[in-house]
């Protein structure tokens, strides 16, 4: 196996990221840190609007144009990604870290051929010639199991079905070897077979290649079956961390809880849905941001915000409640 890198692929510390409108600054993610190892796959999961996909995009340093590091950092290796400004944001994009969409869509020009689209793309990130990036275009269709496929070259977008649209995507993503790949629900907008054909492709690709992976996904059925590390994101906050192992097991967050409640369970077949919504990013609650729709909720939940509480198997949550009940001190 190829590993890129001794320290850490991917390290996000203390980071919160802030957002401008006409009539406020908002803060859809809030003092997170995280770590992902070459070679292994860090997994968030959350409700729609925690935070998962402006944090990918915030390390690809693509997001809305109002949005900023508020505080905290992003490296990518030793990279701080802050830092990087014109042919280096390009460069970095590509060569440092790759990134697969929910829809593959936007990757390619509906108005070109895939293969010619590609290929260019691999002799401007590569500095290939033409036939150089044909003979590497050949390599990664095998590499993403589409072994003697060379009929894409001339095929449009359109006449792609949803998987092939998404190994190709994931092949571009991969083109010139980064050690770190950012999937953003690559699996939503794809059937349940195709779902575990792209994760085991990208499973494949991480064991085969040494790529550290950031995978976000609503799928927890696919993140205990792939992910060595699991944040777990609410009103843009890391409500807990561990081993996916550990967590699955004993999660100690009550979001935690109630998320892996919610999973469909053949005994259940409408599973418990978690009372309340999502806070909005406008109104957000004292406090802990979960005790609104908290069971388990105390005084200090309303008024305190919880601080990281460390455990000693190595996992990390933010909960009052929690911390009380091991008689851990914040």
């Amino acid at each position: 196996m190829q590993v890129h890198e001794l320290h850490p692929a991917l390290s996000i510390r203390n980071l919160t990221l802030a957002l401008s409108t006409k009539h406020s600054v908002l803060y859809p993610v809030r003092d997170l840190s995280l770590e992902v190892q070459p070679g292994s796959l860090h997994a968030i999961i959350g409700e729609s609007g925690s935070g998962k996909s402006l944090t990918c995009r915030a390390i690809m340093r693509l997001g809305p144009h109002a949005m900023t590091i508020r505080s905290g950092s992003i490296h990518v290796g030793q990279t701080d990604v802050s830092t990087l400004r014109g042919h280096e944001l390009s460069e970095f994009r590509g060569s440092r870290v790759g990134m697969v969409f929910q829809d593959p869509a936007p990757h390619f020009n509906p108005a070109k051929r895939v293969g010619s689209h590609l290929i260019r793309t691999l002799e401007r990130r590569l500095n290939l010639t033409a036939e150089e990036a044909r003979s590497r275009f050949t390599e990664l269709l095998e590499r993403v199991g589409l072994s003697g496929r060379d009929d894409l070259l001339q095929k449009y977008p359109h006449e792609l079905s949803g998987g092939m649209a998404q190994r190709l995507a994931i092949a571009a993503a991969i083109a010139a070897a980064p050690p770190l790949l950012i999937a953003d629900e690559p699996t939503t907008a794809l059937d349940v077979t195709v779902q575990k054909s792209v994760l085991e492709l990208i499973d494949e690709l991480r064991r085969g290649m040494g790529l550290a992976v950031l995978f976000v996904s609503h799928d927890l059925a696919l993140v205990e079956q792939y992910a060595d590390d699991i944040t777990v994101l609410y009103a843009g906050t890391a409500a807990e961390q561990n081993a996916s192992h550990r967590l699955f097991v004993a999660p100690r967050h009550p979001y935690t809880q109630a998320l892996l409640r919610s999973r469909p369970r053949p005994d259940a077949p409408v599973p418990p849905s978690i009372p309340g919504v999502p806070p909005r990013l406008e109104q957000l609650p004292s406090g802990c941001p979960f005790h609104p729709r908290c069971p388990a909720a105390i005084d200090p939940c309303r008024s305190d915000r919880p601080a990281p509480t460390s455990w000693p198997d190595g996992g990390q949550s933010r909960c009052h409640v929690a911390a009380r009940n091991a008689g851990v001190t914040e």
